[in-house]
């Protein structure tokens, strides 16, 4: 039984890391994305000038 526990609670660690890491990767896009329509709204001002 308390071996059961324990690959529950591995389980559970394991899975809070997987979401952690997922937020991060989909955070990380959305600031990457945000950057790149930055980078491309730059250009537009500097060639327009």
């Amino acid at each position: 039984m308390a071996r059961h526990n324990a690959f529950n609670m591995s389980k559970e660690f394991f899975w809070d890391i997987y979401v952690s890491v997922q937020k991060g990767i989909s955070i990380f896009s959305v600031n990457a994305g945000s950057l790149k329509q930055n980078e491309t709204v730059l250009n537009q001002i500097c060639f327009k000038q």
